[in-house]
């Protein structure tokens, strides 16, 4: 049976939670601003690939531990390998793409051309869950999405690796997404990113060690590395719990609010020029948000 948008109410599919939801996002975007800075400082040190090696090495000690010291295994149980492999290595690919931008083009460039992921999920939520889109939810994407360009203002006459990287990145997200959404139906949050960050340790071997050379931290590099596993961790575990409580069309919208702290923060610590530009698109931006969040969870019922 195909799911549906406003399904019943039962166990498997509780009642939306937007307040909730919103929390949750809350622990999500300042995870991933965490992911950001220490993989900045790393990757003096490592290619992208052995920083995504590292960042499911520690996400698989963390929550691995933190399972078995809870003497909770049962929650790592799950029904749907096969959906986890492709899952997965969808979103590995999306973190390639993101970390090769990340150190090529700016933070708060970055983060704009991502936030596309939002509109992505907006436009194939009905095709792969089943959820229709009432008229607030398309306003709040096309506002959404005209502050992305606001801020990003690509130059498409010299389209560089680092903006196509962005780019092509939030697709793969969104489908990451789109399933994450669909397998909280019969998987726990810990089994999400548990099966996540243990199946992209071999992934990560493979791709980082093709040329049978892996390099490690130094220094300072090993605490960057354990503060980039964390938050990592624990942003997809905030995501995971945030899908439970409502639809994914409502929860990834509220990632946009990352963008204005992208930009302080590139200003701050890597001297990231800050231009008009940015704070017009981020307004428009936190305008889709806001009429997302009020209007766009009433939703309409699904034709199934």
């Amino acid at each position: 049976m195909p799911p549906s948008a406003s399904p019943p109410q039962t166990p498997e599919y509780p009642q939306s939670r937007p307040l909730v939801a919103v929390a949750w996002m809350a622990g999500t975007v300042l995870s991933f601003l965490a992911v950001t800075i220490s993989a900045r400082e790393l990757s003096g040190q490592l290619d992208v690939s052995e920083l995504l090696l590292y960042r499911a090495l520690v996400g698989v000690v963390v929550l691995g531990g933190a399972v078995l010291l809870s003497r909770r295994l049962a929650t790592l149980r799950t029904r749907a390998i096969g959906r986890h492999v492709l899952r997965n290595s969808i979103h590995y690919i999306g973190q390639l793409l993101w970390y090769q931008a990340l150190v090529l083009i700016p933070i708060a460039q970055l983060y704009a051309l991502e936030f596309t992921t939002p509109i992505w999920v907006l436009l194939l939520s009905f095709a792969f869950l089943g959820e229709r889109l009432n008229a607030a939810q398309i306003l709040a994407a096309l506002v959404g999405f005209t502050g992305v360009l606001v801020v990003a203002r690509p130059d498409f006459s010299d389209l560089s690796y680092g903006v196509v990287a962005g780019s092509v990145c939030a697709i793969f997200f969104a489908i990451y997404a789109l399933m994450t959404r669909a397998m909280t139906r019969t998987d726990t949050a810990q089994s999400l990113v548990f099966w996540q960050v243990a199946m992209q340790v071999p992934l990560g071997l493979i791709v980082a060690g093709h040329d049978l050379q892996i390099a490690l931290p130094q220094g300072i590099g090993w605490l960057w590395m354990v503060v980039m596993g964390l938050g990592g961790l624990g942003a997809h575990f905030c995501i995971a719990k945030a899908l439970m409580v409502a639809p994914a069309s409502f929860v990834y919208p509220l990632d946009y609010v990352r963008l204005p702290l992208g930009v302080i923060a590139g200003f701050l610590i890597y001297a990231e020029q800050i231009e008009l530009a940015v704070f017009l698109g981020a307004a428009l931006i936190l305008l889709g948000n806001w009429i997302n969040i009020r209007y766009g969870a009433k939703r309409p019922r699904s034709a199934g």
